[in-house]
């Protein structure tokens, strides 16, 4: 038997995501290699950091299977609800559209998940090709109309706010008071003037949530902020984390709602995109204050670009 080896990828992860020093990815691993094997008995011939922002996730190989393995990041504890996200994605399992999950320690986030084999994460570019819009507004409205019954809701003006209330410090960005009245005008307009279209939503489209295997089945992972809300949310979410253009947009729209999208839906689509921008801003701060890397510039990108969006919708109306 060979020894297992170890791939720390430290070059990509620390320059591009965490800059997780090297102290902390040694502790991690230690910390995986201790709980896995408590969990499942076979003994780890391979172990690899990959990516996320959220968490410190890993691959691990044994002689026979490979699996997944999630360490939550800093900070978590005061942003995710661990005891909604078992539930959600227990109901989940149903559709067949995450990992097969393995255990999952509602008390601190611990997870194995099955690892999809010969599957990739999609890019931006390559969640922005034709086949995969369309692939991926089939996968969401398979979610959105099935009968998977979730045990809260996501609440965008709730969670900012908890967001907000966790911070040890004052919101460091410029004329936050003034973007959250904007934000509040915006939100009542989007309460008087747009239907409520509730269903279960993931809430956090990302590409990277997004793995095709090589039987070209997309599935989407990682429900951590997962919950009943708006499914305009999680279309709108789509498109902004790919950056698609207007004509993408058309081409996801369309499939998702069998028309051509109209104008209110265009602008319902704007709303949420400015308030998810906000919202994650927020949260940037809260990963930073968290000690779990470097947010800075992630966050102030973010706030600058909801603002400008919330200032457009401001004129619109």
């Amino acid at each position: 038997m060979k020894k297992s080896s170890i791939n720390f990828k430290y070059k990509m992860n620390q320059a591009q995501e965490k800059k997780l020093p090297r102290k902390k990815i040694y502790e991690n691993i230690h910390f995986v290699k201790m709980r896995f094997a408590s969990i499942i008995s076979e003994p780890i011939h391979h172990l690899s950091l990959v990516g996320g922002m959220t968490n410190d996730n890993f691959k691990v190989t044994t002689l026979t299977n490979t699996y997944f393995v999630r360490i939550p990041g800093s900070g978590t504890s005061t942003i995710i609800n661990r005891q909604n996200e078992l539930y959600n994605i227990k109901e989940i399992q149903r559709l067949g559209i995450d990992a097969p999950i393995i255990y999952c320690d509602s008390l601190n986030g611990f997870k194995i998940t099955e690892y999809i084999p010969n599957s990739e994460v999609l890019s931006k570019y390559r969640a922005r090709l034709p086949n995969n819009l369309e692939k991926s507004a089939n996968l969401l409205r398979r979610l959105h109309q099935s009968n998977v019954k979730f045990i809260n809701k996501f609440d965008f003006k709730e969670i900012l706010i908890q967001y907000t209330k966790s911070l040890k410090n004052p919101v460091s960005y410029e004329n936050y008071q003034r973007t959250y009245d904007n934000i509040q005008y915006i939100h009542k307009w989007l309460l008087s003037d747009f239907e409520y279209c509730e269903a279960p939503c993931h809430n956090d489209l990302v590409p990277e949530n997004l793995l095709l295997n090589e039987k070209n089945k997309l599935f989407l992972i990682d429900w951590e902020y997962s919950g009943f809300n708006d499914y305009y949310w999680d279309l709108a979410s789509y498109l902004l984390e790919c950056e698609a253009n207007k004509k993408e947009g058309m081409i996801f729209l369309s499939a998702y709602l069998n028309r051509v999208p109209n104008e209110k839906d265009w602008v319902k689509i704007k709303i949420f995109q400015a308030f998810q921008d906000i919202l994650w801003s927020i949260w940037a701060l809260v990963k930073e204050e968290a000690g779990s890397g470097e947010f800075i510039n992630y966050g102030n990108k973010r706030y600058k670009r909801g603002v400008g969006t919330l200032e457009e919708l401001i004129e619109y109306v």
